[in-house]
């Protein structure tokens, strides 16, 4: 699955992860910084697109978006519509 963020806050750490529907913010199945890799980018990225996996196991999905700034405050800034794997 592609996701493309267009206007982020710009902070390095920023990533898109996908998750089981009902999750908390930190039970992430897969993840990518704005850069599409693991690896945090020097300068933070207001644009990016990043290649997550689809689950292959049944059920209800969504991917969302989170920065977290400078002082390690993690905030949820948008999430995907529901993603149905059967």
């Amino acid at each position: 699955m592609t996701i493309t963020v267009a206007d982020g806050p710009g902070n390095p750490r920023d990533y898109v992860a996908m998750y089981r529907v009902g999750e908390a913010d930190g039970s992430f199945l897969s993840w990518r910084y704005l850069n599409d890799t693991q690896y945090r980018p020097a300068e933070g990225l207001t644009v990016g697109t990043v290649t997550l996996d689809v689950p292959t196991v049944s059920g209800s999905y969504e991917a969302r978006f989170m920065s977290i700034d400078a002082s390690g405050v993690t905030k949820r800034l948008v999430r995907s519509a529901t993603i149905v794997v059967e």
